[in-house]
């Protein structure tokens, strides 16, 4: 049996037609005991019970109802459908399903991570139903006795049923439960018997060239299922579902790209198949390779000789390319992947993580994803895309999907190989003591993690496999021995699974992992929350001396638009504890702007609100200069979370609106490519360090001044100087002076001479403004001043930019602009320079634009 669909064959989508009716639990066994007065409400396909009824009005996200409580019945007629030998292909159904054609059952599902291939013979007046199993009894059921019990999940059964925590984190995320078709469904027919290939293949960078190999194997027919009419799984490659050919597992089709020091390109392709008479060839980039055929195996290996390598886009181009399959003499598109070599150092004392790409050490930042929408979980391109695109529009070079989310869609990564997103992507196992001596557990953990490898193995992007989420953490900060938390689920069997599927992938046992203790951020992948919920000193974010933060940074963010109407709605927390992440937010406050958050809140709710939306993007700015800076042992860090969930002011730096907050914007100004630290070393003085991650060499003016009030300069130096590329510098500021100056005010010789200095990165020849630092020697409350802005529009090109100048220091300028989004927003504004900000029209901007201008200094508010 062969594992392809074969040419001439074709693949619908079944996304019309569809309806939905809920009974009480186990009140139907077949589509015909549903009673003929039931009311029926139309669905989308894929789609999820939440949205079908969100869209009827009869569901609402923010004071969700529980849809694990009764059974839910899909049905679709497939009238019209050609009559003959055919194919279903269900991509994910949640959670526990029941399909029917007719009355006939076809298949029984019990993980929403899976996806089915269901042979059937059609006659063209079928009715396809599927009944969605209310889930709350399956997750009642008993099992062997867990050995600690999570307090994030508020169902312990979770650990027994294979979907996700999404909706069962009070106090993290809505109580909306995943339920329905998710993921389409497909109808596979043709005009002959199906016949479909079986394969592997690889593609890499070479250090002699580009190759590309393709071996094929005979295909052994899959142990038969579990359950009783779960049929096998298939996997997809890439683009395998607008593909003539759609692969299966991952052991019978492979596909690999890898790129090597010298610039050449591997690429290599396998499958089986008992037809002897194709006339096959691989193409890619110009070059093409014929397959070899060998006791039923196609084999095929294309060298790429100076194939662009695939880069996260903060690092260079991330250069993607067709891969053609020729069959006999005809072109079929296959998938489209890109060219990278990839590992992750440990360094000499075992310690170290540090993702290295080509050859170059990858600083890695970005952000936890949680979910595009929680309610309708959608898996296409349009539904990713806004999302994606914020990512990288803000400098982030790493997505990180958490093990209490969902498997994302082939699209999702083929938007992060175009955007040059790095994915790590846990596995969907979180918290929990899994029942992993269970071999029913174990067989569909097998079939997930294989559908996965196998849908994403063209994807340059995927860059590192985990093993889940806080397993490891939960286990050991209820005192349990290490033999206990630290078992066979990640340290065998997920292993094993990616070291045969997807060897070229760096594999973590859990997040957090890797030091005397799971949670400690000095050695491994750590999530750290000092600087955040634990409350500790900026310093901590030094002192702490983080190696890879696969989370960090968690508060409660502002948008712009928030309110104190909502009270606590939307603050997320953490249960169990009498503090939630409003708090934490409020903490930082008092510590950065010298004001006790409840008397400011109650007497200037306005100011409040100001300094609350601006605090966490300075948090988060002064850490990530801490840890970029040269010197640093962190090799990467991963702000919690990337979206909101649900509307109020949650960890996300987007709002569930898609709307970036005000911390988005700092991270934005921190992630850049090219970038100015200043790093206070105390008697040593202040040091201001220069980063050049892109693949030129840049020439560059540094820029220093001290200003006294804001705006009288106190000394001032000057360095026309080359930032080689993918290097730093370090320069001591005195260095820039030419003689001693108390830059941080660490010697305190007399009153202090100054309340900020400014670092202003210039490029050489065209005077732009590529990055700046600030410090504060006295704090940050002694540098607000009551700012004069100047502002003019201009336009050119189609585009709107804003001019701002300031004859004084203004800290945290914010612009309000209606229909239209600033390149920047947030920013401190320095005399002596034009700020030019870009504005972006929005869907709804309407004419030139207009609004209005506001530092943290003062209350003057300048409109424009």
């Amino acid at each position: 049996m062969s594992l392809l669909i074969p040419i001439g064959s074709e693949t619908s989508l079944l996304a019309e037609g569809w309806s939905l009716a809920l009974t009480e639990p186990g009140a139907c066994s077949l589509p015909s005991d549903l009673p003929p007065d039931l009311e029926y409400l139309p669905a989308m396909v894929p789609g999820t019970v939440a949205a079908a009824l969100e869209a009827t009005g009869r569901f609402d996200r923010n004071n969700p109802e529980p849809l694990i409580d009764r059974d839910v019945w899909y049905r679709c007629r497939l009238a019209g459908e050609a009559p003959g030998p055919a194919i279903l292909r269900f991509a994910g159904l949640a959670t526990v399903a029941e399909v029917f054609l007719g009355e006939t059952l076809i298949l029984s599902s019990t993980s929403m991570f899976e996806s089915h291939d269901v042979a059937v013979e059609l006659t063209g007046t079928e009715t396809l139903s599927i009944c969605f199993r209310a889930l709350k009894p399956h997750l009642e059921r008993t099992g062997s006795r867990a050995r600690w019990r999570p307090r994030l999940m508020n169902n312990q059964g979770l650990r027994f049923v294979r979907t996700t925590a999404l909706g069962f984190m009070p106090g993290w995320s809505p109580e909306v439960h995943a339920v329905g078709p998710w993921r389409p469904v497909f109808l596979i027919g043709g005009a002959g018997p199906i016949s479909p290939l079986a394969g592997e293949m690889s593609a890499g960078l070479t250090e002699g060239g580009g190759a590309a190999d393709s071996r094929a194997e005979e295909y052994a027919e899959p142990p038969p299922s579990a359950l009783p009419g779960i049929s096998p799984a298939r996997g997809e490659i890439g683009w395998g579902a607008v593909s003539p050919y759609i692969a299966a597992e991952r052991r019978d089709f492979s596909f690999s790209a890898a790129h090597g020091e010298n610039g050449e390109g591997l690429l290599k392709l396998s499958f089986a198949d008992d037809e002897l008479s194709h006339n096959l060839h691989l193409i890619c980039a110009g070059h093409e390779a014929a397959f070899t055929y060998d006791e039923g195996k196609y084999s095929a290996e294309l060298h790429l000789p100076g194939v662009k390598p695939w880069w996260p886009h903060t690092h260079g181009e991330p250069a993607l390319y067709d891969v053609i399959l020729r069959v006999d003499g005809e072109e079929f598109p296959l998938v489209r992947t890109g060219f990278r070599s990839l590992k992750v150092d440990r360094g000499t004392d075992g310690d170290d993580f540090a993702v290295i790409v080509n050859g170059e050490k990858i600083f890695c930042r970005g952000a936890v994803w949680t979910s595009a929408d929680i309610v309708g979980l959608p898996g296409d391109r349009a539904g990713y895309e806004p999302w994606l695109r914020l990512a990288k529009d803000a400098g982030m070079n790493m997505i990180r999907i958490p093990g209490i989310a969902t498997y994302e869609s082939p699209e999702f990564f083929a938007l992060c190989d175009e955007l040059g997103l790095l994915v790590w992507q846990d596995l969907m196992f979180a918290n929990f003591d899994y029942p992993a001596g269970d071999p029913d557990f174990v067989i569909h953990v097998k079939t997930e993690v294989g559908q996965f490898l196998a849908a994403t193995q063209a994807s340059p992007s995927l860059a590192v496999l985990c093993g889940g989420s806080e397993i490891y953490q939960q286990g050991a900060m209820l005192g349990l021995p290490e033999r206990i938390w630290k078992g066979p689920l990640c340290e065998e069997i997920l292993p094993a699974l990616a070291a045969d599927c997807r060897p070229d992938l760096p594999y973590v046992a859990n997040s957090p992992s890797g030091g005397a203790l799971p949670f400690y951020p000095n050695a491994g992948v750590a999530h750290y929350y000092g600087v955040g919920a634990y409350k500790r000193p900026l310093e901590d974010a030094r002192r702490a001396n983080i190696r890879f933060a696969a989370e960090c940074l968690a508060f409660s963010n502002l948008s712009d638009s928030e309110t104190l109407a909502g009270g606590k709605s939307g603050i997320p927390r953490d249960a169990g504890v009498d503090w939630d992440f409003e708090d934490v937010r409020d903490h930082y406050l008092g510590t950065l702007y010298d004001a006790d958050p409840r008397t400011l809140r109650a007497q200037q709710p306005e100011r409040y609100l100001a300094l609350s939306r601006a605090v966490t993007g300075e948090v988060m700015e002064t850490a990530f200069a801490e840890w970029r800076r040269p010197g640093s042992t962190c090799n990467g860090a991963l702000a919690f979370t990337f979206q909101d969930v649900m509307p109020g002011p949650g960890w996300g730096v987007v709002g569930a609106d898609r709307t970036p907050k005000p911390a988005w914007f700092a991270l934005k100004r921190a992630f850049r490519p090219v970038q100015a630290i200043f790093a206070d070393e105390g008697t040593n003085g202040l040091d201001v360090h220069l980063i050049n991650e892109t693949p030129a060499d840049l020439p560059v003016v540094l820029e220093l001044a001290c200003l006294r009030d804001g705006r009288m300069l106190v000394v001032s130096g000057r360095r026309d100087l080359t930032l080689v590329s993918r290097s730093s510098e370090s320069i001591a500021s005195t260095d820039l002076f030419g003689a001693f100056f108390d830059t941080n005010y660490a010697y305190r010789f007399g009153p202090p001479s100054h309340d900020v200095t400014v670092a202003r990165l210039k490029h050489a020849q065209t005077g732009e403004i590529v990055a700046e630092a600030f410090h504060f020697p006295l704090g940050r409350v002694r540098a607000f001043h009551d700012a004069e802005i100047a502002v003019s529009v201009a336009e050119g090109d189609g585009e709107f930019w804003l001019e701002l100048s300031t004859d004084i220091f203004a800290q945290s300028v914010s612009i309000e602009c209606a229909g239209y989004r600033p390149s920047d927003n947030g920013f401190h504004l320095a005399p002596g320079a034009i700020r030019r900000i870009r504005l972006a029209a929005l869907p709804d901007a309407a004419g030139r634009p207009g609004g209005t201008i506001r530092s943290l200094g003062g209350d003057r508010i300048l409109r424009f």
